[in-house]
This record gives C-alpha cells, sequence and structure tokens, in this order.
C-alpha cells in the first residue's frame, strides 16, 4: 500500500531544517527553460508512491491513470487545518508553509505522472503555476504583515521573503509595490474567506488541484451514467481543464483527497468556483454591452450561491494570474510586472458590484456601477 504521511515527510526532512534549494528541473525540460528561470522555480517532486497495479479499479474509472494514483490516496486533514490556521501568523514562514503544502496535497503529485518528455515539461510549468498561486494565497492573507513583499519581489533561496526588488524590472516591481491600492487587494481577500477556517481550506485545496486536469494523460472520459455532461457525451475526453475538474469533482470526489477532506459547504464552494460563468470582465469594467448580455449568465449561476461566493471566484481567479508566470519565488510576476496596474484596479474596484447580481437585476447593478464610476 502507499506509504503513510509520515514516511513521506520523513522523505522531505524537518521543516525546521534546511529544505532543497530551488534548483533547475530534470533535463528534459532545460530546453525550454532558462537557468535565470529555473532560479525562481521550487523542486519537482522526486520521490512519490509508484501508481498501484494490484487492485481492482472502479466498474467505471473516468481515467485509469488518475484512478491508479489517486484512489488510495489519503490527503493529510491536520496539514490543511494547520495552515489555515497560522497562515496568517508572523511567524509562520514560507519555509514552514512550503512543506505543509507537500504534506497536505497529495494532488501535487499528479503533474509528474505524464508520460511523455513533452507532456512531462507542459505538467512541470503548471506545477510551478500552481505553487505560484499557493504563494499568492499565502501573500494575500498576509497583506498586514509581509505579503506586500512577497506578492512583488518573492523571496531569496533561502526562502526568506525579499523586501527590496532583484533581478528583472527592478523599477516595475518597486512602482507597483509603492503605488497599488493595497486595500484594494486586501478587500477581495476580506471578502472571499475574510477570517472563515473553513473557506480558507477551501481556498487552499482549490489552489492546489485546480489545474491539475491540464495534464492531458489525466483527461477524463464521460461515463454512460452521467451523460450527457455540458455538452460531452458518453466516451467523449474532456479537454477543458476547468469543466474536467468538475466533472471528477462531482462524480468522482475520493479521486481528489484534499477535497474529500472538506466540510460540504466548502465542497459546494469549490464545485461552484468551477462553474462557467460566461462572464467577460472587460466587458462589464467598459460597459462594452447592454446589461443582460454581459449579466445574465453570471446572475443564473448565482440564484444557489451568495455574494461571498462570488468573491470566492475571483479571489482564486486572482491568484491564478498571480502565478501565470511559472516562476513562483520570483512573487506575483504576472500583476506586479506583467499586468497594467490601471486596469487590474479598475478590475478589483468592481467586484464588490457583482456582489449584488443575487439580489439585484442586472440593469440595476450596472447603473449603480455606472454612476460611481463616472463620479470618481
Amino acid at each position: 500500500c502507499f506509504p503513510g504521511v509520515n514516511e513521506r515527510l520523513e522523505a522531505l526532512g524537518n521543516p525546521q531544517e534546511s529544505i532543497p534549494t530551488p534548483t533547475k528541473p530534470s533535463a528534459s525540460d532545460e530546453d525550454t527553460l532558462t537557468s535565470r528561470e529555473c532560479t525562481y522555480m521550487v523542486p519537482a517532486i522526486r520521490d512519490f508512491p509508484a501508481d498501484i497495479t494490484d487492485f481492482v479499479l472502479e466498474d467505471v474509472s473516468p481515467n485509469e491513470l488518475l484512478s491508479r494514483h489517486m484512489r488510495m490516496r489519503r490527503a493529510d486533514r491536520a496539514a490543511v487545518q494547520r495552515i489555515a490556521t497560522r497562515i496568517r501568523e508572523p511567524q509562520y514562514n514560507m519555509r514552514e508553509y512550503y512543506h505543509d503544502c507537500l504534506a497536505a496535497f497529495p494532488e501535487l503529485e499528479l503533474f509528474f505522472v505524464a508520460g511523455s518528455e513533452c507532456g512531462a515539461r507542459k505538467a512541470h510549468i503548471e506545477y510551478q503555476r500552481t505553487f505560484g498561486a499557493l504563494f499568492a494565497v499565502y501573500w494575500l492573507l498576509r497583506l498586514d504583515t509581509d505579503g506586500k513583499y512577497g506578492f512583488s519581489f518573492g523571496c531569496d533561496e533561502d526562502w526568506n521573503i525579499r523586501r527590496s526588488p532583484v533581478g528583472a524590472a527592478v523599477e516595475k516591481r518597486q512602482d507597483f509595490f509603492d503605488h497599488m491600492d493595497w486595500s484594494l487587494l486586501r478587500e477581495v481577500s476580506d471578502r472571499a474567506v475574510g477570517t472563515s477556517l473553513e473557506r480558507t481550506e477551501a481556498m487552499l485545496c482549490l489552489t492546489a488541484f485546480h489545474d491539475v486536469m491540464k495534464v492531458s494523460a489525466l483527461v477524463p472520459r464521460v461515463s454512460a451514467a452521467h451523460a450527457p455532461y455540458h455538452g460531452y457525451h458518453t466516451g467523449d475526453e474532456i479537454h477543458d481543464h476547468d469543466v474536467a475538474l468538475a466533472y471528477i469533482l462531482e462524480n468522482y470526489p475520493h479521486l481528489m483527497p484534499s477535497f474529500q477532506t472538506l466540510q460540504k459547504s466548502s465542497r459546494d464552494l469549490v464545485i461552484f468556483s468551477q462553474t462557467e460563468m460566461g462572464f467577460n470582465h472587460g466587458w462589464f469594467v467598459q460597459a462594452e454591452g447592454p446589461p443582460g448580455a454581459m449579466l445574465s449568465k453570471l446572475k443564473h449561476v448565482l440564484r444557489t450561491s451568495s455574494g461571498a461566493d462570488i468573491s470566492f471566484y475571483f479571489f482564486h481567479w486572482l491568484t491564478d494570474i498571480s502565478g501565470a508566470e511559472g516562476r513562483p519565488l520570483a512573487g506575483a510576476e504576472k500583476l506586479s510586472r506583467r499586468f497594467p496596474r490601471t486596469v487590474l484596479v479598475t478590475f478589483l474596484w468592481s467586484m464588490p458590484y457583482l456582489q449584488h447580481l443575487a439580489d439585484r437585476q442586472e440593469t440595476e447593478v450596472v447603473e449603480s456601477y455606472l454612476e460611481d464610476r463616472f463620479s470618481q
């Protein structure tokens, strides 16, 4: 059977001791990654249980490789709770957080089961992006302490959050730190998770496995029992990674072990975040369409949810973008270096208005937003 959590932690080493310095990935990745890029990456998972072949798979498996690797795995519930409880504590550092994530979320290993060399390279990049998003969660929930620094500047080779920018785009990073309206980011965090341990756990779990279905070897097929599913029929492969993940969470939740540890309300919240919203945020902030065309689908989705749930969705969107460069130790580069700050501020400023769709008509929401926008 698979080794337990203690064995995995022994392999990783004591969280209080030195952990592996982020180094270049395997040789198969070097043709697409520069040495500078590799410097800001977290170590790959080298040792984890091989897939099990001596048990009987479910009568209907959405993906045999996924089932073999995850069917008998268990998430470390205590580690998930420890992260959620301590993530805002000043003394809870990135070294401990990184170790706790590895211990808590076995789904992270799925990025290293791809067979082909090309698939392995792509999966490795998605693994780095996932940790970029996980680090963004850490930083955004610590804006009152060191989070602003980590978000803007990242951390050094000893996992200490930098207090000033280094490397490329130093001026852009410093400008972002100096002039970003941090209160807007704090408001998004407060609305999305606040001080709720349950919602924090849900965000952490979602962030850990939200991109695993980008690994082509794990793409699920729709079972006859669930067909049709969002336009997919029996035997169809679901290549849209968000729909694929929703399919697994709804019908095979045991294959995402950390998801199963969540309370039902938190599981529903995670599934909601994977719903096709049919919403173009750029259209809304620029008023580029009539209210119904822009917001009717989103309002329909919110009919069984709350305004706080759409904030949860936006917070996840924000952390996902933050890690998109695939260099997690360099900070939230997509936002601090690439994304126009004025556009980001406009998006963040508009988010509270969309919460009102749960109890207001589309026209009311748009009118309220435009009146306040024009009065600025």
